[in-house]
């Protein structure tokens, strides 16, 4: 795979043919050809223009560009600037050991980690506070869970974040102890308020760096258009995200983020339930506010919600809100629904809500839900076929840096349910065609986004995709091109010829 420097040419009209062109569009749902002229899709069939370019897209699937409506840019531009312990670059805690002790030897400072699983590795636990003392025992060192809601930090660190034997766990969070003695282990859970007082902020040419790195795989993922949804978003960091944005120079075009409550913005209100050990009455009674807030100033929400009960709330919440302030479109969201049963499944559609969820967890993390989560839990987990057949609106979304954003993959694993160590999740898969939906249509919709994302027709901008493959099958669909605004700027190792001559306006 290779990003492209894409170069303009003579004639304004580019024709893709020979490509099974799926519109995402009810109106009308395929095509055999499509004309870009400039920036823009100006037809689909019809003649070929005098002059145009005929490219061969050697039987490929054409589709909108990817939408990938809940990342967290900022945590994983981070994340491409700190040491890879995932499973896939660590088996075991030695290991973990090992990279975090040789980048602590070439640099000063904070020590930052990310994306370890305990599940996969060779002890089966979390690392320790002692465990990185043993690695890089005289500087702080912050060890990242994949999920973002887990962090292990060495003995240094905790010091200066004043965690220690007689710290009080903060409303929401779980301080790891000891059980003889109840001195902290490392491990916290949703303490991010409590790490991020005292982890310095990446320097700026780190930062820009690392977005750059995320662009190149959004690009290599056929994404067009991404939205941030992470829920600490107040106004100097969404500044700091759209300037690093950017000084990256990237080309996906950029929703407008989910903010704080009390935060002016255009996107959504992003909203959270702690969910460890249940629900607290506190819990939802401020949420049933914070909701109610939103929806009275036509603000669109979303809610952080994973088990059924914080689903229920999350509808309870919208149900009241909706009630006391009729308004149209509300078009509120609850984000990952991880566990939502059908009876759940048609109060949100009764309610206009739109559930983002995340099949692309099943394809990276499937292996762990089949050991982990309750049998009678896994036939409804991340669930997308079932939920749409409620009448649901379902998008589909990666949470980077939880995941690849890689909205092929989730569309395969929503089509086969499989897991990329090969092992099947019960429950129903979907059809590769609406599956496809879930990352163009409805997650355009999810972002009120969608007169410019979503769909393929005359007047839109000439945002696509080309895949080799539909989803389903032994292995997932890989991306041949991705173009933008008629532009190639990525084209992968076994994609057809794109002419150097194609056409190349400025993504914007």
């Amino acid at each position: 795979m290779f990003p492209v420097e894409p170069s303009h040419m003579d004639s304004p009209l580019l024709v893709l043919a020979n490509a099974r062109i799926l519109t995402m569009d009810p109106a009308r749902s395929t095509a055999g050809r499509l004309t870009v002229r400039g920036d823009f899709i100006a037809a689909l069939d019809g003649t070929v223009p005098e002059g145009a370019l005929v490219v061969d897209c050697r039987g490929g699937i054409l589709l909108p560009g990817f939408v990938d409506p809940h990342v967290h840019l900022l945590a994983a531009a981070a994340a491409a600037r700190s040491v890879d312990c995932s499973p896939r670059a660590v088996r075991s805690i030695r290991e973990i050991q090992e990279r975090i002790a040789a980048t602590a030897a070439g640099s000063a400072g904070w020590v930052r980690a990310v994306g370890y699983d305990e599940s996969a590795l060779k002890e089966g636990r979390h690392p320790t506070r002692w465990d990185l003392d043993a690695a890089v025992p005289n500087r702080p060192v912050r060890l990242l869970h994949r999920s973002g809601h887990a962090a292990v930090l060495n003995s240094r660190a905790l010091a200066l974040a004043g965690i220690d034997i007689a710290t009080e766990e903060p409303p929401g969070g779980v301080i790891d102890r000891r059980l003889d003695d109840g001195e902290p282990t490392g491990p916290l859970m949703d303490m991010d308020a409590v790490i991020d007082r005292v982890v310095p902020p990446l320097p700026r040419a780190e930062l820009v760096a690392g977005m750059r790195a995320v662009g190149d795989v959004l690009l290599a993922a056929g994404v067009s258009a991404v939205q941030d949804l992470t829920h600490t978003n107040d106004a100097a960091r969404i500044d700091l995200l759209e300037r690093a944005w950017i000084e990256a120079g990237l080309t996906p075009r950029l929703l407008p983020p989910a903010t704080r409550p009390n935060v002016a913005g255009d996107g959504p209100v992003k909203l959270m339930l702690g969910e460890a050990g249940g629900l607290s009455r506190a819990q939802t009674d401020a949420l049933a506010a914070a909701v109610d807030t939103a929806h009275a100033a036509a603000r669109q929400v979303a809610v952080h919600a994973i088990t059924a009960e914080a689903v229920g709330a999350a509808l309870d919440a919208i149900d009241a809100a909706a009630r006391r302030t009729p308004r149209r479109d509300h078009r509120h969201r609850i984000e990952h629904a991880a566990v939502c049963p059908p009876p759940l499944a048609e109060r949100a559609a009764a309610l206009g809500v739109v559930v983002v969820s995340n099949p692309v967890f099943l394809w990276e993390s499937g292996a762990r839900y089949l050991r982990t989560v309750a049998s009678d839990d896994l036939p409804h987990l991340y669930a997308a076929g079932d939920l749409a057949d409620t009448g649901l609106t379902v998008a589909a979304a990666s949470d980077t840096p939880v995941a690849r954003p890689d909205p092929a993959i989730g569309a395969h694993a929503a089509t086969t349910r499989r897991a990329a160590t090969g092992e099947r999740l019960p429950g129903n898969g979907m059809v590769p065609e609406p599956a496809l939906a879930l990352v163009t249509r409805h997650a355009a919709f999810a972002a009120f986004a969608e007169r410019d994302h979503g769909v393929l027709a005359p007047g839109r901008r000439a945002d696509l995709v080309l895949l080799d493959r539909l989803p389903g099958g032994e292995t997932p669909p890989a991306v041949w091109w991705t173009i933008l605004s008629g532009r190639l700027v990525f084209a992968g190792e076994s994609a057809p010829h794109f002419p150097t001559s194609a056409p190349g306006p400025r993504p914007g």
